[in-house]
């Protein structure tokens, strides 16, 4: 996961690579879900989503309240 001043980059896998790119400048919302283990060890799962469409949910973010506002402010 990348937050840049002009794009927000997802890349999944070791081997087989899957990446994903929007532009920051697309994003309309980012959806943040934490339980209680997420909220005490401060991580949990975001969803990004753009005006062409929607990811799949980013599970295990570090800090996703942080990744939320660095991408809104962005």
């Amino acid at each position: 996961m990348l937050v840049t001043d002009k794009r927000v980059l997802h890349k999944v896998g070791l081997i087989w690579r899957s990446t994903q790119e929007m532009n920051i400048a697309k994003v309309e919302t980012v959806d943040v879900d934490q339980g209680i283990w997420g909220r005490l060890l401060n991580f949990g799962s975001a969803q990004v989503r753009g005006t062409g469409g929607s990811w799949e949910p980013m599970h295990l973010v570090t800090d996703p309240l942080a990744m939320r506002n660095a991408i809104m402010v962005g």
